[in-house]
């Protein structure tokens, strides 16, 4: 989380965000992260932020391969 949330939430897709709210969603949830309270509230203060973050899909392009000759080596 606190990668995620030092990047504003950037590297994140629309499904990691939904996984990660979720995950986090039930607060009676026996979290070990709870027992420590300093980073609990990093979290709780992290989860904050990400709702209010709009994700946006990036479109990747494919890496170009090179054009291969008659050999089947590139040209």
């Amino acid at each position: 989380m606190d990668d995620l949330s030092n990047s504003d939430f950037k590297p994140m897709t629309p499904e990691l965000r939904e996984n990660v709210l979720e995950f986090y969603a039930n607060p009676d949830a026996p979290l070990t992260t709870k027992r420590q309270r300093k980073v609990w509230k990093r979290v709780q203060d992290e989860l904050q932020q990400l709702k209010e973050t709009t994700v946006v899909t990036q479109k990747v392009d494919a890496p170009l391969s090179p054009k291969l000759g008659n050999s089947g080596r590139p040209q």
